[in-house]
């Protein structure tokens, strides 16, 4: 009996296995059908926005008066999104707006009067450029500024703690600025920078700008020079360790990027480093106004 009742386990037991290893018809995804919102299956990566922000930079012409205000509306004038001026004083019109996901194109109204007919433009990724003064989508796009980094002169003056800008100033000064750093114009007058503890002790600053009348050296705030050069001699830190790779990661160095609006429209960085220096020093203000250069 006892025989017979081990026998009578063993063959339960293989009957369990078998039963396991039951084959199942299986059911590919490329021929599932959907018979329910239950089967609707959705990538991770899919966009649920329904609306993407776009940036618009159009160019006018000297005498704009007569096309403003402009009007942006979807490609069939059904809907719109924008009618509006530039800022006082300003060749380009520059706003952001919010549109469906789903448009590629814009289009561009302008008054009656003006004898200009719509234009539709396509869109360039997220940016609406158009060049009113040449009929033509030719103003430069705004570039990605993914990996760039910069630090303000509050920044580069802090005392140095942990990984902040003042630890990135101390730690790699010296190998950025062998010679220590200088602003102002080598023509006139100058400020000479000796080490990274001449930065913090220097920044920030304050107060109204003034040219250079004297050399200095380690100075140990901006008084008579104004909150300008504060603003110069961070903007060379910036540029500097960029170029040393020791600060960001851009596509190519922060000096080779150009401005977009206002004053120095089309100028790069390192272009109006040379204007700001020159004015900082004594030199030629190129015409603009210490304001300008210093804001």
């Amino acid at each position: 009996m006892k025989n017979r009742t081990y026998i009578f386990f063993i063959a339960a037991m293989m009957l369990a296995i078998t039963s396991c290893h039951k084959t199942f018809p299986t059911v590919t995804k490329k021929n599932h059908q959907v018979t329910s919102m239950n089967d609707l299956v959705v990538s991770d990566n899919f966009n649920w926005k329904t609306t993407k922000d776009i940036f618009v930079i159009i160019k006018l012409p000297s005498n704009a008066a007569f096309v403003l205000p402009i009007s942006i509306y979807d490609e069939h004038s059904n809907r719109i999104f924008f009618t509006g001026y530039p800022e006082k004083d300003k060749d380009q019109l520059v706003t952001k707006i919010t549109i469906p996901s789903y448009l590629s194109k814009l289009q561009l109204g302008f008054p009656e009067n003006s004898g200009l007919e719509p234009v539709t433009v396509s869109l360039t990724g997220n940016n609406l450029l158009y060049d009113l003064t040449r009929g033509q989508k030719s103003v430069a796009a705004p570039c990605d500024l993914a990996g760039f980094l910069t630090y303000s002169q509050g920044g580069w003056g802090a005392p140095a703690h942990g990984n902040n800008p003042g630890a990135v100033r101390d730690a790699y000064f010296n190998a950025v600025f062998p010679s220590g750093l200088d602003v102002g114009d080598p023509s006139n007058f100058t400020i000479h920078f000796s080490s990274a503890t001449a930065i913090e002790t220097f920044l920030p600053g304050g107060g109204p700008n003034n040219s250079l009348t004297q050399n200095l050296i380690d100075p140990i705030n901006t008084n008579g020079i104004g909150n300008w050069a504060a603003q110069i001699v961070a903007a060379v830190m910036n540029i500097g360790y960029d170029e040393a790779g020791y600060l960001g990661s851009g596509y190519t160095d922060l000096k080779n990027l150009k401005y977009i609006v206002g004053p120095f429209s089309g100028m790069t960085i390192e272009d109006f480093m040379i204007i700001a220096n020159t004015a900082l020093g004594g030199g030629s203000t190129s015409g603009y106004s210490y304001i300008q250069i210093g804001y």
